[in-house]
């Protein structure tokens, strides 16, 4: 019996991953997403997604992790993994605005020229000033992070005259996909645990956790937010309240604390809580709602998280007591033209709306003689 019921487990353990396999196969087929659409769909998108195949992160001191150096056509990053901002006047005397934020700040999906930040250089360095935009934003940074690296930057001696601090998305992702309010990305945090962890673990156990057929009885048996080939996660709606206010709270003990060194060193702090296509009221394109979607499909719980997190940041004492706090997240509404790359990302003309909507709010420098 011992050996018929081994026999059939290691059946089910073979065809399953056969069927992985086979369902790995059918999801590389030509078909692609409406996504991947929106991107080849401009004249740059191929090259782009040459430019940025790859992983872009690396281990840094306090952040965690970071984008790593990378030099091409359409993508470009320096030893400090700070993306180039094309149009930053970078003399001596500039006056100095740094832009922390996640991927949507670093300008994931678009090339160097079509960024916020090279929008706000553009804008900034205009009638002969000469402003230095430093692009500090990292795929899946939150503020948290961003604020590290502030301190970081602060630590070496650097004064800038700005910060911009760009969040929303990532704040909400960092649990949304698995994680803990104000933590890092949930893969991240999980690589950076198991380094430290000495493997104490038994060989039944190891097997476990590389079985298929045991990770399918255990989230069938113990239902929770196990993750799953397409990193579709549920959060129980009764949850998401207490998730929010969490997540409003980390956020503005960020902001004030970026508030306080800002007093103390001397610059002008801005914070801008970004755009969520799931819970705004653009009217969106073909592309666009197809895209919106295909998200929605594995994750129809996600607009009702968004939405609660949003409220709370709305209506948290602090946020709104100070003048430096902006909602950005309703900046598209009734607009037609496409603007969104993905779920969360922006084309240019996204990019550019909302850069023009930053640079109204941050003091101009007069001209350089």
């Amino acid at each position: 019996m011992v050996t018929i019921t081994l026999a059939m487990l290691t059946g089910l353990e073979v065809a399953g991953r056969l069927l992985g396999v086979v369902g790995h196969m059918a999801a590389s087929s030509p078909a692609i997403s409406a996504e991947d659409a929106i991107g080849l769909k401009q004249s740059w998108g191929k090259q782009h997604l040459t430019d940025s195949a790859g992983s872009f992160n690396e281990y840094v001191t306090y952040v965690e992790f970071r984008e790593k150096p990378h030099v091409s056509a359409t993508l470009n990053i320096d030893n400090e993994g700070r993306r180039r901002v094309p149009g930053s006047c970078e003399h001596a005397q500039a006056f100095t605005v740094m832009a922390f934020g996640g991927s949507t700040m670093f300008g994931a999906g678009v090339p160097d020229p079509f960024t916020i930040p090279a929008y706000l250089a553009d804008m900034l360095n205009r009638q002969s000033r000469c402003v230095r935009v430093v692009n500090y934003g990292s795929g899946w940074w939150q503020s948290s992070q961003s604020l590290i690296q502030l301190l970081e930057v602060i630590k070496q001696g650097v004064r800038p005259q700005v910060v911009i601090f760009y969040d929303g998305i990532n704040e909400v992702n960092a649990v949304g996909f698995g994680g803990t309010p104000g933590g890092i990305a949930p893969d991240a945090g999980a690589a950076l645990k198991q380094a430290f962890e000495l493997d104490t673990t038994s060989d039944w156990a190891r097997f476990a956790q590389a079985s298929l057929v045991v990770r399918t009885l255990r989230s069938g048996l113990f239902p929770g937010r196990h993750k799953d080939r397409d990193n579709a996660y549920s959060i129980p709606a009764a949850d998401i309240p207490g998730y929010a206010t969490s997540l409003a709270t980390i956020y503005a003990t960020n902001v004030r604390t970026v508030n306080a060194l800002a007093r103390e060193y001397g610059f002008a702090a801005y914070f801008f809580l970004q755009p969520v296509p799931m819970i705004a009221g653009k009217h969106n394109t073909t592309l666009e709602e197809a895209a919106f979607k295909e998200r929605a499909s594995t994750r129809g719980w996600e607009a009702a998280f968004f939405r609660q997190s949003y409220h709370a940041f709305a209506q948290h004492p602090y946020l709104r007591s100070i003048a430096n706090y902006y909602d950005l997240s309703r900046i598209f509404d009734g607009m037609t033209e496409d603007l969104y790359l993905d779920s969360e990302h922006l084309l240019p003309e996204g990019n550019k709306i909302v850069a023009e909507r930053i640079a109204r709010e941050l003091p101009l420098p007069p001209p350089l003689h």
